[in-house]
């Protein structure tokens, strides 16, 4: 395959900021869906504990993607890109963990 294009959202800073609202929309979709399956006792025992995981690690990755959006300082937000991808990948893990529980 040839290049991959990157759609910029409307609104974006930067294609990173992009990329991590699609993956926070991405994870709030699949979190929704298997806490719809957790109150449907459609989900294995220990489901709980891998959601509030993931619904933590949901919440910090939307804190730094906040804060990366309203930072001002091009140094600021270098830094802080660091930071946004590491937890970004972390999330990723944490969601294909939720899907494992036999979420789509």
């Amino acid at each position: 395959g040839g290049p991959r294009v990157q759609i910029l959202h409307p609104g974006a800073v930067d294609a990173l900021d992009s990329h991590v609202y699609d993956t926070l929309l991405i994870a709030h979709s699949v979190l929704d869906e298997a806490k719809a399956q957790l109150v449907a006792g459609k989900l294995p025992a220990g489901a709980k504990d891998v959601l509030n995981t993931a619904g933590r690690g949901y919440n910090i990755l939307r804190g730094a993607w906040l804060t990366y959006r309203d930072a001002r300082d091009p140094e600021a937000r270098s830094d802080l890109a660091a930071l946004l991808l590491r937890e970004e990948a972390s999330l990723t893990r944490l969601i294909e963990d939720v899907k494992k529980l036999g979420t789509r």
